[in-house]
C-alpha cells in the first residue's frame, strides 16, 4: 500500500508535472506550427501555379494545386506525427527501421491505394481532364468539382455527387475540350409563311451571335437550316450552332427565346399545346 502511494506521489511529483506540461506545450506548438505550415504551403502552391498556369489553363492550374496541396499536407502531418512521438520520449528509430517490413506487409493490403495514386498521376500529366471539365466515365456523367491523388469527385445535373476512385476510371469522354454542334427545332403551324419564318429565324441567329460572340462562347454565327420535319399540323424549323458543352445549355435557352420573339414580329405564333385531362384515382371523366 505504501509502495503504491509512493509510486502515485512520484507519478504526480512536481518534476513529473513539469515534464508533462512541457510535453503538452510542445505538442500544442507542433500542431499549431503544422497547421500554419499547411496553410502557408497551400497559399504558396496556389499563387505559384496561378502565376504560371492560370492564364494558359485555369482548370489545369486548379487541378495541379489540389494534388500538390494534398501531398504537402500529408508530408507535414507525417513530420508532425514523428515530432510528437519524439517529444513524448518514444524512440522512433525502431519504428523507422521496421518501416521496410511493415511497408511490405501494408503494400499487399493497399494495392488499390497505390493503384489510385498512380492513376491519379497519369490523369494529371496526360491531362485527361481538369477541375471544371464536363466528363463521362462509365455510366457516370458530370462536372469535375474536385480532384485528388486517390479520387475524382463529379456532380451531375441532378445535383448528385459521385466520388470515383482514380483506379476505377477507365475510358474518359471529355466534353469540355472540343466544340460541339447542337441541333434544335422550333415548331410552327402548318400554314406558316415560310419566307417570313426564315427571315425571323435569321434575325434570331444574328441576335444570339451578337450577345455571345464577345465572350467567345459562340465562335460562329448560328445557322437557320430551314424545314427540318413536318409532323401532322406542325412544321419544325431547324437551327444549329457550335459551342462548348458547358455553354450550350444557356445559349440554347436564350436562342429559343429570341426565335419566339422574332416569330412574333412576323405574327407567327407557336402552336398551343394540345388539351389534356388529368383523372385522379377514384374519379370518372365527365362526358
Amino acid at each position: 500500500m505504501e509502495e503504491s502511494v509512493k509510486d502515485l506521489a512520484e507519478l504526480f511529483s512536481t518534476a513529473k508535472l513539469f515534464a508533462y506540461g512541457k510535453n503538452l506545450i510542445s505538442i500544442i506548438i507542433i500542431i499549431v506550427l503544422a497547421g500554419i505550415a499547411v496553410k502557408l504551403g497551400r497559399n504558396f502552391i496556389k499563387k505559384s501555379l496561378n502565376l504560371h498556369l492560370m492564364k494558359i489553363d485555369p482548370g489545369r492550374s486548379a487541378t495541379m494545386a489540389s494534388v500538390l496541396v494534398s501531398i504537402w499536407k500529408y508530408a507535414i502531418y507525417f513530420i508532425a506525427g514523428i515530432m510528437i512521438l519524439n517529444s513524448l520520449g518514444i524512440n522512433i528509430m525502431p519504428i523507422l527501421a521496421s518501416a521496410g517490413v511493415v511497408g511490405l506487409a501494408v503494400a499487399f493490403g493497399a494495392q488499390n491505394l497505390v493503384k489510385d495514386a498512380i492513376t491519379g498521376f497519369f490523369i494529371i500529366f496526360d491531362n485527361y481532364y481538369t477541375i471544371g471539365d464536363y466528363i463521362q466515365t462509365g455510366s457516370l456523367k458530370g462536372k469535375v468539382t474536385e480532384f485528388g491523388l486517390r479520387s475524382t469527385k463529379i456532380i451531375d445535373y441532378g445535383g448528385e455527387i459521385h466520388i470515383i476512385p482514380n483506379g476505377n476510371i477507365g475510358t474518359v469522354t471529355n466534353y469540355s475540350r472540343g466544340i460541339l454542334t447542337e441541333y434544335m427545332s422550333f415548331p410552327v403551324p402548318f400554314d406558316t409563311d415560310l419566307a417570313a419564318a426564315e427571315a425571323a429565324g435569321r434575325r434570331a441567329c444574328q441576335r444570339v451571335y451578337a450577345e455571345y460572340s464577345s465572350s467567345n462562347k459562340l465562335p460562329d454565327e448560328p445557322v437557320y437550316l430551314g424545314v427540318g420535319a413536318i409532323e401532322g399540323s406542325l412544321i419544325n424549323l431547324q437551327f444549329c450552332f457550335s459551342a462548348l458543352l458547358n455553354d450550350t445549355f444557356g445559349i440554347k435557352r436564350r436562342f429559343l427565346q429570341l426565335i419566339r420573339e422574332e416569330l412574333a414580329v412576323e405574327n407567327i405564333q407557336a402552336p398551343a399545346p394540345a388539351p389534356y385531362a388529368v383523372i385522379r384515382q377514384g374519379e370518372r371523366a365527365n362526358g
